[in-house]
């Protein structure tokens, strides 16, 4: 059952397990192919190149019905016995779901782990969780999508809830223009250190050097985050190069240096065919070429401080100014995903702004 994705028919037949599955949940949008392929590529994605995984592939009669992935310990600073689960997708039958488990969990022993966390796809840096409320509601961009079923399986091969993470949705109707965020965001933007500008999109290089720096220290005391390399973070960041927009990649200076950012991105799952093979053919591209204007959701993907200004309140003013570019760019809303549940900041701040949590994504742990 164990494939090696040096072989391209192996990552194939890996990569499309997703999109065979969401066929059957008008909910579920599974993104473009490529990107799927480009993460678990061994070659192309500079995170195999420090860590080992191994891959599974559950067939039934002929077809595939399932797969998963488990990648060595090492990969959660916290946790450093922990073996990580990654990449579970599987139909709805209890006998597909633990032969992929006992694979994984056999080989997560072999190489010295005690426990298996995840999934985190690979890491903390991608889509983490399994979906477990919002199921009606599409993933945005980027955002992976699991049907109910999903949690319940894992929970019957004794998997436990270890940590929640949450999207909050936010809409033009919804949206608190005035109240109490406002009035804190506009006296610690009054203060002459701080200055919230725009990133330029014509310097992307220049700018996602900024943004790695900030990135790397914000969340480095953040579950879970282990610092990427250069490599790894302009891997992830090469997706966004062509879709980012002016007024929704923001960056804040104290007395002229970078300490804070906030990034959305449009929400290109909004316009992708339903039902779709995700390949870039000529008919694909042509189809989002013609409907590219007619975006009218954001994703906003990560917000950070560094620690030593965080008491500063310079959380505020970048919260609100992406709320109200979003809207002033006359989109309709979108969702902030995800916010971890321990994240008081973020969840005191975000219904001050008319945001509520429309969906939860639940990391597990089993014991081995």
């Amino acid at each position: 059952m164990e494939l090696f994705l040096n072989r391209r028919s192996d990552r194939d037949r890996f990569v499309s397990v997703p999109f065979t599955l969401a066929r059957a949940f008008p909910s579920w949008q599974p993104g473009i192919r490529r990107l799927h392929a480009d993460v678990v590529h061994p070659s192309r994605n500079p995170f195999w190149r420090r860590r080992r995984g191994w891959f599974f592939i559950a067939r039934q009669e002929g077809r595939t019905v399932g797969r998963m992935a488990v990648i060595e310990p090492g990969c959660i600073p916290q946790r450093p016995s922990a073996a990580v689960l990654a990449f579970p997708d599987f139909i709805d039958d209890a006998g597909v779901v633990r032969a992929l488990i006992d694979a994984v969990c056999s080989r997560a022993r072999e190489h010295g782990a005690s426990e298996l966390i995840g999934p985190l796809n690979p890491d903390i840096h991608h889509d983490i969780g399994i979906q477990v409320s919002g199921f009606e509601q599409r993933n945005a961009v980027f955002m992976g999508y699991q049907p109910s079923y999903y949690a319940r399986r894992l929970e019957a091969e004794e998997f436990l809830p270890f940590m929640d993470a949450h999207a909050w949705s936010l809409y033009h109707d919804t949206f608190l223009r005035t109240g109490r965020l406002r009035g804190l965001a506009e006296r610690v933007e009054r203060r002459p250190e701080l200055r919230i500008r725009s990133a330029d999109p014509s310097r992307f290089d220049d700018e996602l050097e900024v943004f790695f720096h900030l990135y790397s220290e914000a969340f480095a005391d953040h579950w879970g985050f282990s610092r990427p390399t250069w490599d790894e973070f302009a891997f992830v960041a090469s997706d966004l190069r062509y879709i980012i927009r002016k007024h929704l990649a923001l960056i804040a200076e104290w007395n002229g240096e970078p300490v804070g950012f906030a990034l959305g991105v449009p929400d290109i799952y909004e316009i992708l065919p339903n039902n779709a093979s995700g390949r870039l053919t000529i008919p694909f591209v042509l189809h989002m070429l013609r409907r590219w204007r007619s975006i009218s959701l954001v994703r906003v993907m990560i917000a950070g401080v560094l620690p030593g200004y965080r008491r500063l309140g310079i959380h505020a003013p970048l919260f609100y100014r992406m709320a109200s570019a979003i809207f002033d760019l006359g989109l309709r809303g979108g969702e902030i995903s995800w916010v971890v549940q321990d994240n008081e900041g973020m969840s005191e701040s975000l219904p001050l702004l008319g945001a509520r949590t429309t969906k939860t994504y639940r990391l597990y742990t089993r014991s081995l």
